[in-house]
């Protein structure tokens, strides 16, 4: 079968897969599968407001925002739709100025050759190799030195760094010594994955830029928006001013303009943050191909990983797909790579580097066991609201129920409680009052693990802290933001102990997963949705009024991974005719993709005591009729921070 000329290509590949595109995990395509930043998501969003007016021509704004980044004349950078574009540029430009030749390192990305062969271009392909652990940089650089000694003057080298596929690295100091030893050729340095392998000042040349090179530089890879299309050449003005105007007007649209801007002016850890999460899952990627029997994997530098499997059969690609729905970088197609054993995969998240060991292992070895894996995650469905008192708690507790009548052993769970309305186990142990009705819902005993960490508030800044059902202590709200982050082993410990005994997990969010300020510490939203492998149904409180607007705007927040846990809206405590709601139904599943799946009544007197005291009445008058003869008048006092009010319910 031929190989697709790039990863990334889902229509294809879900085809050859007989799957839905969406169901197949890419390792083909060298995004951050957490998707785009959100300071990038806002930009984007906010350029909507930009889309009836042209952008400016040549992305002017963009060219002033990386000459302020680099101190650079603006003059030196030239924007276009994806490096793509630019490479195409640069093979016409370079044959319009008499270019000998182009010689192209391989193995290297095929767009290259493509390009220069389209523009009329001779091509040589010096092949390099892959470079293994061990080899040296001055080893690489005398090789290609070596192999460049009959290319003539005033041809171009194509040179990707870091490699693609390999993702071979050659630090700057070692780019610059290339560059001067022959300075008769230009340069074409392909720093599209640079940013992962360090920042500007030790991975790139755009610092100390040399006269005779030409840098590409991709702003989608690092940041995960390639369906944007934007890219940048840098090199020098006289020649960057003359390449410019073989562009089209208008090749840079308003989104990636806005794009442009908001990745060269964030100044937030970011950058630092990705290269570290990068590193280590690369390391994990790395050890699962290598714990694969006939699996030789080669040193990278980028958020990919290239692999060997010498005795591979010939249909494996198609197999990782048909029989797994696993994509992989069948890299036949790459120059010296055509025996059909080379592959590459994108660096994803740990329990997908586990996914595509195990696939491979099944296919090459068949006969061996698979080794044990931690069981799959229960099956789960979550309850997250727009806001607190959107009706979480009773919608948890009534799934309990039906899941129970159904025939299934369910538990609830919610990582952590803000509540003053608590109750105590058989064991002793406290715990909120919601998770205590959703075990009485479900049948069973209730227990400190459903709602490991408690809070208590006794100030409007400071809470009672409980944690397993043992008070641990008071503290204001700094205070446990610090010791939060080390909750986090203790709540995934509790919810996998509990769905060790479980068939069924119904869990509850907190407030809401929209709220910005909280989501770095979050332990109960969308964190937790993503450890359980939980369904997420999003609850909003019609009764409150703009409802819509806070299911959309919740969405907005949410990231991209995070979007993909969700299954669907539920419109809660609703009065009147349903049907007059859809078009506002219809409204968010065109924006959002997602359907309203229920709109439930409001329910009154169901007689479920409440989770905290966010739909207390507080402005309500008092009812100042006397009350007939001989019946007993009982006040109750309720201060601000009373604990466990309902406990004065039966008295109603």
């Amino acid at each position: 079968m031929k190989p697709e000329a790039h990863g990334g290509d889902r229509l294809r590949m879900a085809a050859l897969a007989g799957r839905a595109p969406d169901s197949l995990l890419d390792f083909s395509v060298n995004v951050r599968p957490e998707g785009a930043p959100e300071f990038l998501r806002l930009a984007l969003c906010r350029a909507l407001d930009h889309i009836s007016a042209y952008p400016s021509p040549h992305a002017e704004e963009a060219m002033e925002a990386a000459a302020r980044v680099y101190g650079l004349p603006a003059d030196c950078f030239v924007f276009g739709n994806g490096t793509n574009e630019l490479i195409h540029l640069l093979a016409r430009v370079l044959k319009e100025d008499g270019t000998p030749c182009a010689a192209v390192i391989e193995p290297a990305f095929s767009e290259y050759a493509l390009a220069c062969g389209l523009a009329g271009l001779e091509v040589r392909h010096p092949d390099c190799g892959v470079r293994r652990d061990g080899d040296s940089d001055e080893d690489m650089l005398r090789q290609l030195l070596s192999l460049l000694a009959d290319v003539p003057a005033r041809a171009a080298v194509w040179l990707a760094n870091p490699g693609n596929p390999s993702g071979s690295f050659l630090p700057p100091a070692s780019c610059r010594r290339l560059l001067e030893a022959r300075p008769d050729l230009l340069w074409i340095i392909d720093e599209a994955f640079a940013a992962y392998a360090g920042p500007d000042d030790v991975s790139s040349l755009i610092t100390q830029l040399p006269d005779n090179a030409v840098l590409l530089r991709s702003l989608t890879k690092f940041h995960a928006v390639p369906g944007v299309r934007l890219g940048y050449m840098v090199t020098r003005a006289e020649r960057a001013r003359r390449w410019r105007r073989q562009l089209p007007a208008w090749s840079v649209n308003a989104f990636a303009l806005a794009a442009a801007q908001a990745v060269l002016a964030d100044t937030s850890d970011f950058a630092d943050r990705t290269r570290d999460e990068n590193r280590r899952r690369r390391e994990h990627l790395c050890a699962c191909l290598r714990g694969v029997p006939g699996i030789t994997v080669f040193p990278s530098l980028a958020n990919y990983v290239l692999f060997r499997c010498e005795q591979a059969p010939a249909d494996l690609y198609a197999r990782l797909l048909r029989e797994y729905g696993i994509a992989v970088r069948d890299c036949s197609n790459y120059r010296g790579m055509e025996d059909g054993s080379w592959f590459r995969a994108a660096v994803r998240l740990e329990e997908d580097h586990q996914r595509l060991a195990d696939a491979l292992r099944g296919i090459l070895h068949p006969s061996v066991p698979v080794p044990p894996r931690p069981r799959s995650r229960r099956p789960a469905l979550m309850l997250q609201g727009t806001s607190s008192d959107a009706g979480k708690s009773i919608l948890a507790a009534a799934f309990c129920r039906i899941l129970r009548q159904d025939g299934y052993d369910v538990a609830p769970f919610k990582a952590q409680n803000m509540s003053l309305n608590s109750g105590v186990t058989a064991l002793g142990e406290e715990m909120g009052r919601a998770q205590i009705v959703q075990a009485q819902a479900a049948r069973i005993d209730p227990e400190a693990l459903m709602n490991p960490v408690l809070l208590k508030p006794h100030s409007e800044t400071g809470s009672q802290v409980i944690v397993l059902g043992k008070p641990v202590g008071h503290m204001q709200a700094r205070e446990y933001f610090r010791y939060k982050a080390g909750l986090w082993q203790t709540v995934r410990d509790a919810y996998d102990t509990l769905a060790d005994r479980h068939e069924v997990m119904v869990l509850e969010g907190a407030g809401s997963p929209g709220e910005v300020n909280l989501k770095q510490h979050d332990i109960v939203n969308m964190r937790m949705a993503a450890h359980a492998q939980a369904s997420v149904l999003l609850v909003g409180d019609i009764d409150r009024g703009g409802v819509y607007a806070s299911l959309l705007g919740t969405w907005m927040t949410l990231e991209q991974q995070e979007r993909s846990l969700l299954a669907g809206w539920l419109v809660n405590k609703f009065r009147g005719d349903a049907s007059f709601l859809e078009p506002a139904h219809a409204y968010v599943r065109q924006a959002t993709g997602i359907p309203v799946l229920g709109v439930i009544p409001w329910l009154r007197n169901i007689n479920i005591p409440d989770e905290d005291m966010a739909g207390f009445p507080w402005s309500q008058a008092a009812d100042t009729t006397p009350p007939p003869p001989g019946i007993l008048d009982i006040a109750v006092v309720m201060p601000r921070h009373v604990s466990n009010f309902t406990d004065m319910t039966p008295l109603a």
